[in-house]
């Protein structure tokens, strides 16, 4: 908007912000934004969590999600949205972040599959896989996509990348049906044990891993409603 205007929709979105959030009668829509990782590690439980809440204490509150992409922070700056899911620790001046758990790695394999049967772990269990076809995720880099080749994150010898994917969600569904392998955060990765029927077999606790967050900007930070959403979603990432 150019000129001397103001934004009618920001101006809306403060003048309906109270001091005091009342959930039994506000109406409002919370809007997150997520890659379908973080979809499956904290919304599938913060939505379970929130259904309960949202029907009892705050009947006329919506949760909205949309997908992470290269404007996500941009949405966050202007109000579009109210929170986003993240693993990078590196943000912009005015953001804030909160962790909700630490992650790990685990390995995903069908069932009946040669490293299902093997007692390797740690190390001597990364080696091994290498030898395997690998399915690898996608996820956003800015307006391209990058590979998340963990194996590779986690010293494991030479290779071979055979399938990247831009959603977690068909991973399990190949894997389980073939001799591929998959390394992918701990939480997704019970998650497909049940989803799909996959092996999942721990890495060892000297494997590296991530911290995953909540950010919100500077804009939202006192807003009493945020602060409810806030406290319901790192409720829900801790437990």
């Amino acid at each position: 908007m150019g000129g001397g205007g103001f934004d009618i929709r920001q101006d809306r979105l403060h003048r309906a912000s109270p001091a005091v959030f009342d959930p039994a009668r506000a109406v409002r829509e919370f809007r997150i934004a997520s890659t379908d990782y973080g979809a499956l590690a904290v919304v599938v439980a913060l939505a379970s969590a929130l259904a309960l809440a949202l029907a009892a204490a705050a009947p006329h509150t919506t949760l909205t999600i949309d997908p992470w992409n290269e404007n996500t922070l941009t949405g966050l700056e202007r109000g579009d949205l109210d929170l986003a899911l993240y693993a990078d620790d590196v943000l912009p001046p005015d953001f804030h972040a909160r962790d909700l758990f630490q992650e790990s790695y685990a390995l995903i394999v069908r069932r009946g599959h040669p490293l299902a049967r093997s007692p390797l772990r740690g190390a001597a269990l990364i080696a091994r896989a290498a030898g395997y076809p690998q399915v690898v995720a996608r996820y956003p880099s800015g307006r391209t996509f990058g590979s998340d080749d963990v194996l590779a994150k986690l010293g494991a010898p030479t290779h071979h990348i055979a399938l990247a994917l831009p959603y977690f969600l068909i991973a399990p569904l190949i894997v389980a049906e073939s001799d591929m392998v998959m390394v992918l955060p701990r939480r997704v990765a019970e998650r497909f044990a049940v989803l799909a029927g996959v092996t999942v077999l721990p890495l060892g606790a000297r494997a590296p891993g991530f911290a995953y967050r909540m950010v919100w900007h500077e804009r939202m930070h006192r807003d009493a409603a945020h602060q409810w959403l806030r406290q319901a979603v790192l409720a829900t990432g801790r437990s």
